[in-house]
C-alpha cells in the first residue's frame, strides 16, 4: 500500500514536475520536437492516471477529502498543461524559453509568463518585497489551513458520506471549497515567491479575487472551476485538437467552441468520478454492514479478499472480532506463510477460537510447543489431520502449563495411533476441558491399559464425541471417569475382541447425561442393555444405529427397559439395518410391536424400508417425526410401509441422503430439499432409466456441496452428466475410474465433457485407486479448478505424474497446491523430493510421508 498525505502529495507532484522539466531541457538540447511531444503525452496519461492509482492502492481513506480534491485537481490541471506546452505553441518559441520559466509555470496552478515590461518598470527592491509579501501570504495561508483542518470533525474530511448525516452535506462542501482555495493558493504563492526570490523575476496574482466558495462539488466545478482553467480550455479546444486532427485550417470556429463546450463537460464528470467515486458501492457502506457481510466468511478469505486492500479494511480487519475464531483450512503454502506472519504472531493474545486443517500447518504455528501458551484467550482449538508426535508435545504443553480459558477441544489424527488409551489418559489430564470431539484410527485391535484407569483420573469433560473404533468393554470405565457428562457420541462401539478386561470400575449416576448417541457394531442388545441400565437413568434423548441383532427390533423388550431405566426418556431414535433370508414375515411381525398404546402415546413413530417381494435383501427400520435426522438411507428397490397410525411428513432437515439401489422405481421416489451431501453405495445394474435424471427429481443437485461414489461400477460418462447439473460442487470422491484409452480420447471431445470442464467448481477430489497417467490428466482436464488430490498412483509413473502435474510449461493444474499420493513405499520421499529440487519444479514447498502416503504442499 502507499502512504498518502497533504505533505506527501506535494513532494509527489514535485518530483513528476522536476523529471518533466529535466525531460525538457533535454529535448531543447537535442532540438527534437518529436521526442519533447512523446514526453508531453506520456507525463499527462501518467499524471491522470495517478488519482485512480492512490485511491486504489493507498489505505482509505486517501488520508482526507482534501488531499483527495487537491489530487484530482492537480492532475487535470497539470495535463493540461503539458499537452499545452506540447502541442500549442511553437517549437522555435519553446527552444528559446529559459527553463526557469518552465521551472514556475509547472510546478504552480496558475500560469506565469515572464514579461520584460514589468521588470523594466518595478527596480530590484520592489521584486524582492513583492516576493516576500508573496511568501508571507503563502505562511498565512498555511496557518488558516492548519487551522481549519484541525477544527474540522474527522468525519467531516473522510469518506464515505454515509459517515455524517446528509443535512451536514452542504456545510460540508461549503468549507472544503475554502480548503481548496486557500491549498491552491499556498502552493502557487509558494512556488512564486521562491521562483522571484532566486531569478529576481516579478509575479502576479494568482487568481480572481474571490474564493471558490461553493455549496456542492458540482457547483464547484460548474461555477468556479472553470474561472481557473479557462485559458488552457481555450488553447486545448482552439488550438491542440484541431492541430491532432489535421484540420487546423478547416475547423471553424464554431465547431471550436463546439468542442469545448464537450471538452468542458467531460472534466466535469471527469472530476467528479475522480474526486468522490470509489467505482464500488461496497466501499460506501457502513461498518456494521461490512461486519454482517464478512460474517459467511472465514478469517483467511477475509484477509485474503480485503485486508491487503487498503487502510481502512486493514483496520476493520485488526479492530473487529473477526480475528477472534481464525480457520486456517487448505490453502497455499505463500498464502499460509503471509496470513501466519501478517495476522496470526501479531494477534496471539486476542485469538480464542483456533482451526487449523492442513497437517503440515501444525508445526508451523505451534514451531515450538511454548508459542501455545501465547494464546492466552484461546477457548476453542481444532486440530484436524495432527500427527499424534505433535499432539503429545501439545498435551505435553498444556499439562504443565494449562490454558485457563481453553474449554474446547477437536482432534482429528491423521496417522493410525499405537492405542486409543493414551489419547484419553493425556485428555483427562486437561483440567479446564468442557468439550472434546476425537477422530482416530488405531492400528490393530491392542489390548487395553484403558480399563486400569482409577476415579482420580475423572475428567471434567461434559461434552464428549469420538469419531473412532471404541471398545464396547472399555465403556463402562470410560462412563465411571466422566462423572460432568452431559453429551455422548460414539460413532463405532465396536465389539472388544483382543481386550483384556480386567479392574472394571464401579458404576457410577450419571446425573447430568441427557443425550447419547452411539453407533453399534456387532454389539448384541443384551450386551449394551446393562450399559443402559447402569449409566443412562436421567437421560432425555437416546439415538442408536444397529445392524444384524433382530432384538433390537424386540418392542416389548424395549418397552419394559425404558419404563425400569430409563424413566425420563423423551426422544427415542432407532435406525437398524437387518439382513432379511427367507423368513420375511417373522421381521413383520417384530415390527408390528412397535404399533402399541405405549409407542403411539409417547408419539415415537418408525417406518421401514424393504421389498416384501423377495425372500432376501436389507430391512431398514427407523424412527421418523418429530425427529430431525441430518442424515437419510434410501433403498429404490424396496417399498417403503409405514407402521399403522404414523406417517413421514417432514423431510426439511435431512442434508445427506445415501443411496442403496439395484433397481430404480420412480413411484418411490421422494423429494427432499436440503439436502447438501449424496453418498452412492450401490449402482443399479439395469437401470430404469437414468440416475442423474431420477437424482434430479428427488432433489436440487445445483445446491450440492459433496458426492462420494462408493461403488465400482458408476459410468463415467454418466458421472459427467451428473457433474453438468451439479455446479456448485466443491468436494468429489470416487471409488474407481475405468475407461480406456479410446473412450478417454472420445470423452473428452464430447460436449458433455467441454461444459463441465468449464462450469464445474470442484476444488477437493478423493480417487479410491491407482490412477495411470492418462487418467490423471483427465482429471486434471476435467477440474481445472482443483486445488486438493488425493490418488492411488502407478509406482511407474509416479514421476512422469508428478512432474505433469507440478509443470509450469504446461499450467494445467495452476490452482492445485496439495497433493496426497496414497499407498506407496517410503522410498518415494526422497525420489520425489530429488525430482523436484533436481527440476526446480517447485521452489518453496514441504514433502511429508505419514501412514502409507505421501503428502506434498506448495
Amino acid at each position: 500500500m502507499v502512504e498518502v498525505n497533504f505533505v506527501g502529495l506535494w513532494f509527489l507532484y514535485a518530483g513528476i514536475v522536476f523529471i518533466f522539466v529535466v525531460s525538457f531541457s533535454i529535448s531543447q538540447r537535442w532540438n527534437s520536437k518529436r521526442l519533447f511531444h512523446g514526453i508531453c503525452i506520456a507525463f499527462s496519461l501518467c499524471i491522470l492516471y495517478l488519482p485512480w492509482y492512490l485511491k486504489w492502492y493507498s489505505p482509505w481513506p486517501l488520508a482526507n477529502v482534501h488531499v483527495l480534491f487537491l489530487s484530482s485537481i492537480t492532475s487535470l490541471l497539470y495535463a493540461l498543461k503539458f499537452l499545452d506546452w506540447g502541442f500549442t505553441r511553437d517549437w522555435n518559441e519553446l527552444r528559446a524559453i529559459p527553463v526557469k520559466q518552465v521551472a514556475i509555470d509547472c510546478s504552480s496552478y496558475y500560469q506565469w509568463k515572464s514579461t520584460v515590461e514589468k521588470q523594466l518598470i518595478l527596480n530590484i527592491k520592489d521584486i524582492y518585497r513583492n516576493n516576500m509579501m508573496m511568501l508571507f501570504r503563502a505562511f498565512l495561508q498555511f496557518m488558516t489551513l492548519r487551522i481549519l483542518i484541525r477544527a474540522t470533525p474527522e468525519s467531516w474530511l473522510a469518506l464515505p458520506l454515509t459517515s455524517i448525516a446528509p443535512s451536514i452535506w452542504p456545510i460540508r462542501y461549503l468549507l472544503l471549497s475554502f480548503i481548496l482555495y486557500i491549498s491552491i493558493g499556498l502552493v502557487t504563492n509558494t512556488i512564486f515567491g521562491v521562483g522571484g526570490l532566486i531569478w529576481g523575476l516579478p509575479m502576479s496574482a494568482t487568481f480572481p479575487a474571490f474564493p471558490f466558495t461553493s455549496c456542492s462539488i458540482r457547483e464547484f466545478w460548474s461555477y468556479r472551476w472553470n474561472v481557473f482553467i479557462k485559458q488552457l480550455l481555450h488553447r486545448t479546444s482552439f488550438i491542440l485538437l484541431p492541430h491532432w486532427l489535421g484540420m487546423s485550417q478547416t475547423m471553424s470556429n464554431t465547431v471550436r467552441g463546439l468542442m469545448s463546450f464537450v471538452l468542458s463537460g467531460i472534466f466535469h464528470e471527469l472530476f467528479f468520478t475522480m474526486s468522490t467515486d470509489r467505482w464500488s458501492f461496497l466501499e460506501d457502506l457502513a461498518n456494521e454492514i461490512f461486519y454482517d457481510i464478512l460474517e459467511y466468511f472465514d478469517m483467511y478469505h477475509i484477509y485474503k479478499g480485503f485486508f491487503n486492500l487498503n487502510k481502512r479494511f486493514e483496520n476493520l480487519i485488526i479492530n473487529s472480532n473477526f480475528l477472534h475464531q481464525t480457520n486456517i483450512s487448505m490453502i497455499p503454502k505463500n498464502d499460509l506463510e503471509d496470513f501466519h506472519i501478517n495476522v496470526i504472531i501479531p494477534n496471539r493474545h486476542r485469538i480464542n477460537s483456533l482451526r487449523l486443517s492442513n497437517p503440515f500447518v501444525t508445526p508451523i504455528i505451534f514451531s515450538s510447543p511454548r508459542i501455545l501458551l501465547q494464546f492466552i484467550h484461546l477457548k476453542q482449538l481444532v486440530l484436524d489431520n495432527i500427527q499424534m508426535k505433535y499432539l503429545r508435545k501439545i498435551f505435553d504443553c498444556l499439562m504443565h502449563s494449562p490454558l485457563p480459558k481453553l474449554y474446547s477441544l477437536s482432534i482429528s489424527i491423521i496417522d493410525c495411533i499405537e492405542s486409543s488409551d493414551i489419547l484419553f489418559v493425556d485428555l483427562f489430564n486437561l483440567s479446564t476441558l468442557k468439550y472434546c470431539k476425537l477422530k482416530y484410527e488405531t492400528k490393530t485391535y491392542e489390548l487395553s491399559s484403558f480399563l486400569n484407569v482409577i476415579k482420580s483420573n475423572s475428567s471434567p469433560i461434559e461434552y464428549l464425541i469420538i469419531n473412532g473404533r471404541f471398545p464396547f468393554i472399555a465403556l463402562n470405565n470410560l462412563l465411571c471417569c466422566l462423572p460432568q457428562l452431559h453429551y455422548l457420541s460414539i460413532n463405532c462401539l465396536a465389539d472388544s475382541v483382543g481386550y483384556i478386561g480386567k479392574n472394571k470400575l464401579c458404576p457410577i449416576q450419571l446425573n447430568y447425561l441427557k443425550y447419547v448417541s452411539i453407533k453399534l457394531d456387532c454389539i448384541r442388545f443384551y450386551q449394551v442393555e446393562e450399559i443402559f441400565k447402569n449409566f443412562f437413568h436421567y437421560i432425555h434423548t437416546l439415538r442408536l444405529t444397529t445392524r444384524n441383532d433382530e432384538n433390537y427390533l424386540n418392542a416389548k423388550q424395549w418397552e419394559e427397559l425404558i419404563i425400569s431405566y430409563m424413566p425420563c426418556l423423551r426422544i427415542f431414535d432407532i435406525n437398524h439395518t437387518n439382513s432379511v433370508i427367507y423368513d420375511a414375515s417373522r421381521y413383520q411381525n417384530l415390527i408390528n410391536g412397535f404399533n402399541s398404546s405405549f409407542w403411539i402415546e409417547k408419539k415415537w413413530l418408525f417406518t421401514y424400508q424393504h421389498d416384501w417381494s423377495k425372500s432376501y435383501g436389507n430391512l431398514l427400520f427407523y424412527s421418523t417425526d418429530p425427529y430431525r435426522r441430518k442424515d437419510y438411507k434410501f433403498l429404490w428397490d424396496g417399498d417403503a410401509k409405514e407402521c399403522s397410525h404414523i406417517q413421514e411428513s417432514n423431510l426439511n432437515s435431512i442434508q445427506h441422503i445415501l443411496i442403496y439401489s439395484y433397481e430404480i422405481k420412480n413411484n418411490d421416489l421422494i423429494y427432499l430439499p436440503n439436502i447438501t451431501q449424496i453418498t452412492i453405495k450401490h449402482y443399479p445394474q439395469k437401470p430404469n432409466g437414468s440416475i442423474t435424471t431420477s437424482l434430479d427429481s428427488m432433489i436440487q443437485l445445483k445446491q450440492l456441496k459433496k458426492l462420494i461414489i462408493q461403488c465400482h461400477n458408476f459410468p463415467f460418462e454418466e458421472l459427467i452428466k451428473l457433474l453438468s447439473f451439479t455446479l456448485n460442487l466443491h468436494t468429489l470422491k470416487l471409488k474407481l475410474i475405468s475407461l480406456n484409452e479410446n473412450n478417454i480420447r472420445l470423452i473428452q471431445q464430447s460436449e458433455n465433457f467441454q461444459y463441465v470442464s468449464k462450469t464445474n467448481q470442484v476444488k477437493h477430489l478423493d480417487l479410491f485407486q491407482l490412477c495411470e497417467f492418462n487418467q490423471i490428466e483427465l482429471i486434471i482436464n476435467l477440474f481445472p479448478q482443483l486445488e486438493y488430490l488425493k490418488t492411488g498412483i502407478n509406482y511407474k509413473e509416479i514421476q512422469l505424474i508428478t512432474r505433469y502435474l507440478l509443470s509450469k510449461t504446461s499450467n494445467k493444474a495452476q490452482h492445485l497446491f496439495f497433493l496426497r499420493i496414497s499407498g506407496i513405499p517410503k522410498i518415494f520421499l526422497k525420489k520425489l523430493n530429488v525430482l523436484i529440487k533436481s527440476e526446480s519444479l517447485l521452489h518453496d514447498y514441504c514433502i511429508r510421508f505419514i501412514n502409507r502416503d505421501l503428502f506434498l504442499w506448495w
